[in-house]
């Protein structure tokens, strides 16, 4: 087996709160938590700027304010690194790159993330493996979800056996399920990112800490049910969505004016059942229920919506349904996706598949990534 190289990895998802990194001990097989980890709010206006991208995605035509935000980007992630540099005593082998999503349309085969790899190698001194998606968007693949490989090691690691499933709850909820032999993902709907917008928007609050205004308010039924009438929803895995599809599936037309004409509760409580269901819904097209669900991602930091995720997991089976936080196995949920860039970061470096037909679709198990080495 290959020997265990420290990697650093380096996250920002579609909530886009802040970089999140890691470094770990792995040969993209088998890993090792170092406890060494770091989060990097994004500075306002860096994220204003990112932001108004992913709203204007046309704003991605205009060169030159792409090449000066993959600079800001790929700069704010280095500050990260050296958030890890500084609690190290010795040298990163590489880095993990996923940079920041702004657009995704698997079905044009098209996905962006932003961030200079180049500049950061040139930042870190060290190899940066970065654009992990995009190898599987050519040969026909969905480009996400990218973490069920790390999922599945996460699971072998625990000793939890199947049917069982992660489910990492970030702007986007995504699920890992292993279940008859097979390892099988999918993008399951909204996770945090709306909620977390609307708070943002008429609360001036970042989230809705632990769920509380959600769990103080009613669901809207009859809203929810026409947010789960979306196609989408029934269509079977593998499947993904990118942020911007999302938000027009919770607001497009009647449904914003019907979600913003809510009390702020009441609208938190029918976002957070949305994301609960989706979860639910997601997972009656897998071969089998899970037995034992994890939680990951930020979602899992929010009580009310845990407790929706449990009360429907349980509310259609005949056996009852383990849902867990990641913390429930001696594990830090919210450095899970950090440590998947480093470990896919060293499957790369030994040539090692990062995606697979059931769980993107690609055409058969393929890498993905490139390489920049500092200049």
């Amino acid at each position: 087996m290959k020997p265990l190289l420290p990697v650093i990895g380096l996250m920002s998802g579609t909530s886009i709160d802040a970089v999140d990194a890691a470094l770990i001990m792995t040969n993209g097989e088998t890993f090792t938590r170092t406890g060494i980890t770091a989060s990097l709010p994004w500075p306002d206006d860096l994220r204003a700027r990112i932001f108004d991208i992913v709203d204007h995605p046309s704003r991605l035509d205009d060169s030159d304010l792409i090449k000066a935000i993959d600079i800001d980007i790929a700069d704010h992630h280095g500050l990260a690194v050296a958030a890890i540099y500084d609690q190290m005593n010795i040298s990163a082998a590489l880095i993990g790159f996923h940079g920041q999503t702004v657009y995704h349309k698997p079905e044009h085969g098209y996905s962006v993330q932003l961030g200079s790899g180049a500049r950061l190698a040139q930042h870190a001194g060290c190899p940066v493996i970065y654009q992990f998606r995009q190898n599987d968007l050519h040969y026909g693949g969905q480009g996400a979800p990218i973490a069920p490989v790390f999922h599945a090691a996460i699971l072998q690691e625990a000793q939890i056996k199947p049917p069982a499933a992660i489910i990492n709850i970030g702007g986007i909820a995504n699920i890992t399920a292993t279940a008859n032999n097979r390892l099988i993902s999918m993008d399951t709907g909204p996770g945090n990112a709306m909620m977390d917008r609307m708070m943002q928007k008429r609360q001036n609050q970042p989230f809705d800490t632990n769920g509380q205004l959600a769990a103080s308010g009613v669901s809207d039924n009859a809203y929810i049910e026409a947010v789960l009438s979306h196609d989408w929803f029934n269509q079977p895995p593998p499947k993904s969505l990118d942020r911007l599809t999302t938000e027009q599936m919770l607001i497009s037309g009647r449904l914003g004016t019907w979600l913003n004409a809510m009390p702020l509760a009441h609208a938190m409580a029918s976002l957070a059942e949305i994301t609960a269901r989706s979860i639910q819904l997601a997972c009656q097209h897998l071969p089998e229920m899970p037995e034992t669900v994890i939680l990951a991602g930020g979602g899992a930091r929010n009580s009310h919506l845990v407790s929706r995720i449990r009360h429907h997991m349980n509310s259609t089976t005949d056996h009852a349904i383990a849902v867990n936080i990641m913390d429930d196995h001696h594990m830090d949920g919210d450095f899970i996706e950090a440590e998947l860039m480093a470990y896919l970061a060293a499957r790369h470096h030994n040539k090692l598949p990062i995606t697979f037909p059931d769980t993107t679709g690609i055409d058969q198990p393929r890498g993905g990534g490139i390489r920049c080495d500092p200049m």
